[in-house]
């Protein structure tokens, strides 16, 4: 079994800071979103779930299966189960079709430069393309789009500052968990 932080223990305040970004998260996944509960549970558990895998990929430059596979399941469960209920399974499909494109999308990027980008990376973006495939293809292009522009963003203003080069690496799965929550929590 593979610990969470391999890199060392992490202080309280890191577990209080990720607990309460946690909440704050997943409570405005349920205010803000108007959707029917069982559809919109899968952003309230990737918002829930997003500042732990953010802070990881952060801290450690990884994303750990033990979260990112869980998560997949758990927001394929939950808008399976609004499918069930509402009886559109062709949501439910275009969903799962979204998940499927965006998991190939970042496996040839992972395969073409796997010094730039991680296999988390690809695991993430079966529950991000879960969460806003739900929403069809255009707001998926969308949400990967705006996390990988946050991303350059990041990056850009770490090189005006002085601390880091264009050959540097950031952790990209927060970029891509932010721009997944931007449009999921906006859309649902």
């Amino acid at each position: 079994m593979f610990p969470l932080l391999v890199h060392g223990a992490a202080s309280q305040r890191f577990w209080v800071s990720i607990a309460g970004a946690s909440l704050v998260l997943a409570s405005l996944a349920m205010v803000i979103t108007d959707s029917p509960w069982p559809a919109k549970g899968a952003p309230v558990v990737f918002a829930a779930t997003g500042p732990l895998l953010a802070a990881i990929d952060w801290r450690e430059r990884r994303l750990p299966d033990i979260i990112t596979l869980p998560l997949a399941a758990a927001c394929f469960v939950v808008l399976l189960s609004s499918a069930v209920l509402s009886g559109d399974f062709l949501r439910l499909a275009m969903a799962v079709a979204c998940s499927v494109g965006s998991v190939l999308f970042f496996f040839v990027l992972f395969v073409l430069a796997p010094s730039q980008l991680g296999f988390g990376d690809v695991k993430l973006m079966l529950s991000a393309g879960l969460v806003l495939g739900w929403h069809g293809p255009v707001v998926t292009v969308m949400g990967i789009v705006m996390g990988l522009l946050f991303g350059l963003l990041y990056g850009v203003v770490q090189i005006v500052r002085g601390r880091a080069h264009r050959r540097s690496h950031i952790a990209l799965g927060p970029h891509l968990i932010a721009g997944t929550l931007v449009l999921g929590l906006l859309l649902y």
